[in-house]
């Protein structure tokens, strides 16, 4: 086999080793080292629940298990938020439906359409359901960690004492199942191993939020011009009054940590907000109806009293 030259191609041929018989560690261990990838630290080590499962199904019954996943998530946030809501959460699926394989073997595709549907459940009050679903997004991919915080910390404070149970034992099982990870991948790292050279921490700003933000279905057709404005539209829309606080929560998150983490080449880790930035641009109207208001009553007050 020739050497994988992007994470695409790479995730490909680890799924279809793994589905021909070989084991996760020595196959994904093999990967990286021939594709020049780094294999130190063991966070380069990607968990594996994700590709053992798309291998026991295929990659053809994988798509077809992400597509009904996605229409799904389109058919909650119709529910949640009617026409406009079923057509921005399509715009953030649409990806997931029309990318093959990439959308298939990408890991943060998955993840983001779990989370996406988990939002479209916290929206019909099923508390607990939407934790599950959040909890199958952060064993898709740790890149979900930030969500399952935002949810754990609203359900606790809320006292939704069953959503709260779930959060805290998943989050407890999965720290097990991290850890399992982990020392299964110290024991494939060779000690001439490549070292991991560029930092998890770039501090790119609003250039890597944006280029996240850009995977959305709807904004990779539109001109970079126009694109650049979705995350103002996105923030607006926190300023609704009845927005959701795991959307307002995550958008705000997500935003600080994409701020700091993230080298360019990681836009790709997108995928996994573009529901929650969906959801914000469907209160994207109401949002600036709420701002304009805001601003017309402090002018009033600044206004000198007529003698």
């Amino acid at each position: 086999m020739g050497r994988p030259n992007s994470d695409v191609e790479l995730n490909t041929r680890t799924i279809e080793r793994i589905r021909a018989g070989e084991p996760y560690y020595d196959v994904i261990g093999d990967e990286l080292r021939r594709g020049d990838y780094p294999t130190k630290p063991v966070f380069n080590w990607r968990t594996p629940l994700f590709y053992r499962t798309v291998a026991a199904l295929s990659i053809e019954r994988g798509g077809s298990l992400l597509t009904a996943l996605s229409v799904t998530a389109i058919i909650l946030g119709a529910m949640a938020r009617g026409l406009f809501g079923g057509a921005m959460v399509t715009g953030a699926v649409l990806p997931a439906i029309f990318m093959r394989p990439a959308g298939i073997v990408l890991p943060e595709v998955m993840c983001g359409v779990l989370l996406t549907i988990s939002l479209g459940l916290y929206y019909q009050t099923l508390w607990a359901a939407a934790a599950v679903v959040g909890l199958a997004a952060l064993f898709v991919r740790e890149l979900a960690l930030p969500y399952a915080v935002v949810c754990a910390c609203l359900a606790i404070a809320a006292r939704r004492r069953r959503e709260s149970l779930v959060w805290i034992a998943g989050t407890l099982l999965y720290v097990l199942y991290y850890a399992f990870h982990a020392h299964a991948a110290y024991q494939h790292i060779r000690p001439d191993d490549t070292v991991r050279q560029q930092s998890y921490f770039s501090w790119q700003g609003y250039t890597f939020v944006l280029s996240t933000i850009r995977v959305n279905g709807f904004l990779i057709l539109m001109p970079p011009a126009v694109a650049a404005l979705a995350p103002v539209a996105g923030f607006a829309g926190l300023a609704a009054p009845a927005i959701s606080a795991q959307v307002a929560l995550g958008v705000i998150v997500y935003t600080a940590a994409f701020c700091a983490a993230g080298q360019p080449f990681n836009f790709y880790w997108g995928f996994v907000t573009t529901g929650l930035w969906a959801y914000a641009f469907t209160y994207t109207p109401t949002g600036v109806r709420a701002l304009v208001r805001a601003w017309s009553r402090h002018d009033s007050r600044d206004e000198p009293l007529s003698a």
